[in-house]
């Protein structure tokens, strides 16, 4: 007789379970970019808006009057501690966001978050770019959104869209549905960095 080499019971499974965790792991570190480009773009505004915030307060002031903003100028990160506690509420989003499609990437809603979160985060480096041409000097956060956020994002877009972790339309109306919450959502992370402060 031929010796019949032993069966592990749950082999094939674990197999699979690894190739799964494996196939993760080789896209994940996408989606993790785009909370470590904000870091270290929120870093760049983090040591600039305090003192820059403080030296243009008159031509905010003005500028969100014109705009029917009044009163918006005070809330905006005039300290290291309020600019350090908003951003620290937008990182959050960041994050969740993030974790959840990194565990869940077959999940629709965690994708749409996270495609609404790209697209956004894409076009608010142009903004600062924007900034930085209608005052006709330096704003905080421009360097990085010009070298990383504006790339990066495009680069992250590029291929998970080329590997099926996102859909075209899909992001497109995340973003869309995202950028209309934005400001909202900024607000609510300065409101509440005033309030603390």
């Amino acid at each position: 007789m031929k010796a019949t080499s032993p069966i592990t019971v749950g082999s094939p499974s674990r197999a699979v379970g690894r190739g799964r965790l494996s196939g993760r792991a080789a896209t994940s570190w996408l989606y993790w970019l785009i909370p470590a480009t904000f870091v270290i773009h929120d870093a760049e505004e983090l040591l600039t808006m305090p003192g820059w915030v403080s030296d243009h307060k008159s031509q905010l002031t003005m500028l969100f009057g014109r705009l029917g903003l009044d009163g918006l100028a005070d809330l905006m990160p005039s300290t290291f501690t309020r600019a350090s506690i908003a951003i620290a509420c937008v990182l959050i989003i960041f994050v969740v966001f993030t974790a959840g499609v990194v565990r869940e990437p077959q999940s629709r809603m965690w994708r749409y978050l996270f495609g609404g979160l790209l697209g956004v985060f894409f076009l608010h480096g142009f903004t600062h770019i924007g900034q930085t041409v209608a005052f006709g000097t330096y704003t905080p956060g421009v360097v990085t959104a010009a070298l990383l956020v504006i790339p990066v994002s495009a680069f992250v877009y590029r291929r998970l869209l080329a590997g099926g972790g996102l859909d075209r339309r899909h992001t497109v109306i995340a973003t869309v549905v995202a950028a209309a919450l934005f400001i909202p959502a900024t607000l609510t992370a300065m409101l509440f960095a005033a309030w603390l402060d």
